[in-house]
């Protein structure tokens, strides 16, 4: 991966596009198109580097859920995203509401926990309503 800011983009505009498509209603006249639009996004991000995030996961997997298989990079996107501030250079920083986000499995020490993959930096974080726990576990670079 030697394109960071071109994945930190391309995750953030996925991210953006979940968001603004969580605020529409079922019935809005926009919301079957901007579906399309957040699925043809994601199809691009997951041929894009889609290996690259399976390898990423791979040992992530075998340190926090071995039983579990490792997927695409999109079963790792959160349900729901939050902007929770601003870095210096005006960019958001974002967060995920709760550990019930991204690929959520069963963990002996954590009981139900989740990856879940973020932008801005990009960065895996390890989430779980045990403790609570929330922890980045890989990260790619700073924004």
């Amino acid at each position: 991966m030697t394109n960071i800011e071109e994945i930190n983009n391309m995750l953030i505009d996925i991210v953006e596009r979940r968001m603004e498509l969580s605020r529409l209603a079922y019935s809005d006249l926009h919301y079957d198109a901007m579906e399309e639009e957040l699925h043809e996004a994601q199809d691009d991000f997951a041929i894009d580097y889609g290996e690259d995030f399976e390898k990423i996961f791979r040992p992530l997997h075998q340190k926090y859920c071995p039983d579990t298989p490792v997927l695409s990079p999109i079963s790792y996107l959160a349900k729901r995203y939050l902007k929770v501030g601003t870095y210096d250079n005006g960019t958001p920083v974002y967060d995920v509401a709760d550990y019930e986000q991204g690929l959520v499995f069963d963990n002996p020490a954590y009981g139900s926990a989740s990856l879940v993959l973020l932008p801005n930096p990009v960065r895996i974080v390890l989430t779980a309503a045990q403790g609570p726990v929330k922890e980045t576990v890989w990260t790619l670079a700073k924004p």
